[in-house]
């Protein structure tokens, strides 16, 4: 596993220094963003309310704002749940969270697994795991507005069974998906001696493919002979902005009475290898993804498969939920987490908080390129279209 580079040198200080430095010498290369921290509150995982409601099998869900959230179940029931979860805002704890009721959705999903919010749009999109589809829908009242283009390597007949489009995450317009565990063509799946290779998978602004990046999971840690459903994939990709993103990884074994890990990794896919075009990530010729550990947590009756920022607390971090699936007769819960140190708005390239020459720098320094933290506009090329966006969120960024 390769390592995260330190931060790009400071070329220069103000925009004006910015643009000579760049000029003059072409200073600026790739920029690294700072990885966030995640911390726990000291709050065990909470069970959910869901009072007389037929709530099962919570495998999604998307922070819609104040205390309003979508869940999205994986047992074929063609509804979104609504959820309130009231948060302690100095703590980050919970303090109680509730399903109140739902949205009527008919067709949404026959395994869905992953739900995420797009507020320009006023709609959600639903990742099925049988089906590998991708679809939207309007909030206001389910009805199905269209899908994604989902890049044909995720076909029905390359999946194994189960291992499919686990993850589904959204930012400024932007969706990330991500399969479980290997595709058929792509290797095999966790072991105890090696992780499994999946595709990360980011579409843009119109929903077309935008890039693929290879991941290896960590391996299972032990096998258990009480069980032989160990495995260790991706159930979450919940992008921050730009090129970044948060993974969740889910192990299930680790000891002689199995329990499921939780882990939570950043990841950066900025000048990293594009495998778009790869039929195969059997066969050598690219590299999968640096991951910086954030967190990771073990737990007996809580599989969490689902991944949402939610709201800014009083110093400034934000709330990070994670929802747990109860199938099997597995507990349903919430557990509650603080993201700090987000970079808090994409044109904040190198993550230091504010929009200044230094992201001016680096956008200069990957002008006409793809597939970089400065492509802020999502068309993917370094263009006039990301310069405005930069120029625009110039000074102190507010919150994403």
């Amino acid at each position: 596993m390769r390592f995260f580079p330190s931060p790009i040198d400071v070329c220069a200080r103000s925009a004006a220094a910015a643009v000579l430095a760049v000029s003059a010498v072409g200073c600026a290369s790739r920029a690294t963003a700072v990885p966030p921290t995640v911390a726990s509150t000291g709050q065990a995982p909470i069970a959910i309310s869901i009072g007389t409601l037929p709530v099962a099998e919570l495998s999604g869900i998307a922070w819609i704002g104040g205390n309003e959230y979508f869940a999205v179940g994986d047992n074929g029931v063609s509804q979104l749940w609504r959820l309130d979860i009231a948060i302690d805002p100095a703590t980050g704890r919970i303090n109680s969270a509730a399903v109140t009721g739902s949205l009527a959705v008919p067709g949404l999903a026959s395994d869905g697994e992953g739900v995420a919010f797009l507020p320009a749009r006023g709609s959600v999109v639903v990742s099925d795991e049988a089906t590998s589809t991708i679809r939207e829908y309007r909030v206001d009242d389910g009805a199905l507005l269209g899908a994604l283009t989902v890049p044909s390597i995720y076909s029905t007949s390359n999946l194994r069974s189960n291992l499919g489009l686990e993850s589904l995450g959204a930012k400024e317009g932007e969706v990330w998906t991500a399969n479980e565990e290997a595709l058929v063509s792509d290797g095999p799946i966790s072991t105890t001696s090696t992780g499994t290779l999946v595709r990360i998978q980011r579409f843009s602004t119109t929903f077309a493919p935008a890039g693929q990046w290879a991941y290896r999971t960590d391996p299972i840690s032990a096998l258990t002979p009480l069980v032989d459903a160990e495995r260790s994939g991706v159930v979450e990709v919940l992008p921050l902005g730009g090129t970044r993103a948060l993974v969740l990884e889910r192990e299930f074994g680790g000891s002689f009475i199995p329990d499921f890990r939780s882990r939570i990794y950043f990841i950066d896919t900025a000048g990293e290898d594009d495998v778009s075009a790869r039929t195969s990530l059997a066969k050598a010729g690219f590299e999968s993804l640096a991951k910086s550990l954030l967190w990771e947590g073990n737990f007996a009756l809580a599989n969490f498969e689902g991944m949402t920022i939610g709201p800014e607390l009083a110093d400034g971090c934000r709330s990070l939920f994670l929802i747990s699936d109860n199938g099997g007769g597995i507990d349903q819960r919430i557990l509650a987490l603080r993201i700090c140190g987000l970079g808090t708005c994409s044109a904040d390239i190198d993550g230091s908080g504010a929009v200044d020459g230094v992201d001016l720098a680096s956008m200069l320094g990957f002008w006409g390129a793809a597939g970089s933290a400065a492509d802020l506009d999502g068309d993917g090329l370094v263009g006039g279209g990301d310069l405005a966006v930069l120029l625009s969120a110039w000074g102190a960024c507010g919150l994403q």
